[in-house]
């Protein structure tokens, strides 16, 4: 699917830092994006890990680009 930016793949959490921290200057809309993403990846994970109902890759998706939208 496309959603119309790139989101790179990053080798290391390390890397992802440095990432975010050249975002803050330059697209810091970016950067939140990239840190919804983190947060609900890993909401789902807990919620999977611990037999909770969780949300389907395309919800997760919207909860992520909603609120980076505005």
């Amino acid at each position: 699917m496309n959603w119309g930016f790139v989101m790179p793949t990053f080798l290391s959490f390390e890397e992802l830092v440095v990432q975010l921290w050249c975002l803050i200057d330059s697209n810091p809309g970016m950067g939140r994006l990239y840190c919804h993403a983190v947060y609900h990846v890993w909401r789902a994970r807990n919620a999977m890990k611990h037999k909770c109902s969780f949300q389907t890759p395309m919800v997760l998706a919207a909860s992520v680009l909603i609120p980076a939208a505005l």
